[in-house]
């Protein structure tokens, strides 16, 4: 999972045009990627990606011993 954004409250930041633009950087990468192992007989490899946008909860979550900032919500189900 990657994400953009938080805690970013710019209404201007464009992280749905950085999130699309990684995505297309992902797929030109595989493509080429895919070439190469087809050139020496190799099996090419397919991924799927999905984005989604909406409200999530970021911080830091865990204990003393062992902290994760992560994502929490239904947006990142």
């Amino acid at each position: 999972m990657a994400f953009w954004g938080p805690p970013c409250t710019d209404p201007d930041a464009h992280l749905v045009e950085q999130a699309v633009s990684a995505v297309d950087e992902i797929v030109a990468s595989l493509s080429d990627l895919n070439r190469r192992r087809q050139i020496k007989g190799l099996l090419t490899m397919q991924i799927r990606i999905g984005l989604h946008t909406g409200p999530v909860h970021a911080g830091n979550i865990g204990s003393a011993s062992r902290m994760n900032y992560t994502l929490l919500g239904f947006t990142v189900n």
